[in-house]
């Protein structure tokens, strides 16, 4: 097993006054340790982010990142209600952004290869995206439900430069959503219901079979993991929780094991 290895490159991005950065020139994110360019080299961005949450609490590290995006003119953490979305509560679940540095730590256990594209159902506005792109992912594309999450995840991007063939959202219903033969890897953030979890994850399997690859999925908060219990096909090769006590598993799917075992739990990483 090999760690995930993200981007080699550039320097810190340095503000002092708190409004939006009007001239950033290369595709910035805010992290847990202040604000990095997607390439800053791996050892500095973690010598920052471990002295960030070393001496600041939780609360601190959300307040920062606020007004980070704030500097930036983006908007990735605000949760909204599902009423305030205007979704339907049977097939949706409310925004909330997942953990960053919780999901780095799953990324952390896979081995990327430059050629592997990953999709985030549920992405909302996008900070798993986000996130996801500090990892040498050929794109990190996300499906969202609701216009509104997916306008403001389009805006942020836009805002921080990262061009579309490298994140691309697209408006949809999660189960009709079936463009998925590109990817090897998936991501959700308990998106929505068992209802609707088990159509996709019908049409990954449906997917593995006009396309035969290995397929990666990173279930965080996994509420409905029963889904994929239940499936028989996933092997789960990593679960944790994170710091409140939400469940997430790393699952592996190969054409070599559809149909010939029931779900199963190894040791393996990925």
């Amino acid at each position: 097993m090999q760690n995930g290895r993200r981007h080699a490159g550039a320097s810190v991005v340095l503000a002092t006054r708190c409004r939006p950065i009007t001239n950033v020139d290369r595709p910035v994110c805010i992290g847990a340790g202040g604000f990095y360019a997607h390439t800053m080299p791996k050892p500095l961005r973690g010598v920052i982010r471990k002295q960030f949450t070393r001496f600041l609490s939780a609360t601190h590290m959300a307040r920062l990142e606020t007004w980070g995006e704030r500097l930036l003119g983006v908007d990735f953490t605000q949760p909204m209600s599902i009423d305030a979305l205007g979704l339907d509560a049977a097939r949706s679940e409310k925004y909330t952004p997942s953990d960053a540095q919780h999901l780095r730590e799953l990324l952390d256990r896979l081995t990327i290869r430059p050629t592997d594209r990953i999709l985030d159902f549920g992405c909302g506005k996008g900070r798993a995206l986000r996130t996801m792109g500090e990892y040498p992912f050929a794109s990190t594309d996300g499906v969202e439900l609701s216009p509104v999450l997916a306008a403001t995840a389009r805006q942020n991007f836009a805002r921080l430069r990262v061009p579309t063939r490298k994140v691309e959202i697209h408006q949809s219903d999660a189960a009709v959503f079936t463009a998925l033969d590109t990817y090897t890897h998936f991501y959700l953030y308990n998106p929505f219901p068992d209802v609707v979890m088990r159509v996709v994850i019908a049409n990954i399997r449906a997917s593995l079979t006009r396309r035969p690859r290995d397929i990666t999925v990173i279930y965080y908060n996994a509420l409905c993991i029963d889904a994929f219990l239940a499936d028989g096909d996933f092997t789960v090769v990593y679960q944790s929780a994170d710091a409140e006590g939400n469940r997430s598993f790393i699952m592996t799917l190969a054409p070599r094991t559809v149909g010939r075992s029931r779900c199963k739990i190894g040791r393996a990483h990925v």
